[in-house]
């Protein structure tokens, strides 16, 4: 035989490269499978996460729209407060009178008054047509003549002369020569109102106290504004600085008695009526 004559029993070898073909084509198909779940896998994963992120989202939007409408509603309830606050402040406002302010304002104005053993308090209120000024006070403080009165602010003394006087009604005028800042008369008063008594009490002068009206009777106005002796004749002022009545007393149980807390003052129109006999301008009248 031929050397290169093959044998029966020699195996011709196969080309290398044929049998890795198909072993690379037998495997193949596993390999793309396995590929193909990772794949879906991995887009499966992606899209949850996706999708928990989307809810994510959705919550926090709907906690965002909830915490503005919390805001909202905050808002208003501090609007509200404030409102509120607003309101308070100004029934505040509606109980207290400024005192100070008011003090400073009618200090030239409020006066001094003696006549014999009594003393009391005058306040001007309008010009004399005749020159001068005219100072309200009471009869009882004035006296029921006409005739001289001390009038007294601090260091100065005027000549007064009481020019008119009703024992009956408590109402008396007195003139002073020398030109006074006037005081304005005022609409008048209601239960609840603030008011200021200025006056001379127990010869003390240039004194306030400051209460409410308890009550409006048909011929006096009620105050627990604090009074004494002295005080008669002073003018009883409202929140403006108005003078809406004329301090007459304290009211007492009996002679002797005292303390009762509640004062007297006759409204002012009685003196724009005194005024007017008169001929002067009591403004605010």
């Amino acid at each position: 035989m031929h050397d290169d004559e093959q044998r029966p029993d020699e195996t011709v070898p196969k080309p290398w490269g044929v049998g890795a073909e198909r072993r690379r084509r037998r495997w193949r198909p596993w390999w793309t499978v396995a590929l193909l779940v990772l794949a879906l896998a991995a887009i499966a994963a992606l899209v949850a996460v996706l999708v928990q992120q989307r809810h994510e989202v959705r919550d926090l939007r709907a906690q965002a729209k909830s915490t503005q409408r919390e805001v909202r509603g905050t808002k208003g309830d501090v609007q509200d407060v404030d409102r509120k606050v607003d309101e308070v402040g100004g029934d505040v406002d509606a109980l207290t009178i400024d005192v100070e302010k008011i003090t400073s304002d009618v200090e030239g104005s409020v006066f001094v008054l003696e006549r014999g053993r009594i003393s009391g308090t005058g306040y001007a209120v309008a010009k004399d047509p005749d020159g001068g000024t005219l100072l309200a006070t009471n009869a009882h403080v004035a006296g029921a003549s006409k005739g001289a009165i001390r009038v007294i602010q601090g260091d100065r003394e005027l000549d007064g002369t009481v020019v008119s006087s009703d024992a009956t009604a408590d109402v008396a005028m007195v003139h002073v020569d020398e030109d006074v800042d006037l005081l304005r008369a005022g609409d008048g008063v209601a239960v609840g109102d603030p008011v200021m008594a200025y006056g001379t009490p127990l010869g003390l002068a240039d004194t306030v106290t400051q209460g409410v009206v308890s009550a409006v009777r048909s011929q006096f106005i009620q105050t627990d504004a604090q009074v004494n002796p002295g005080n008669s004749g002073g003018p009883l002022f409202d929140r403006a600085g108005h003078v809406v009545g004329t301090v007459t007393a304290e009211a007492a149980l009996s002679e002797d008695s005292t303390g009762t807390g509640l004062s007297i003052a006759l409204p002012v129109s009685l003196w724009c009526d005194a005024v007017d006999e008169l001929e002067g301008d009591f403004k605010g009248c």
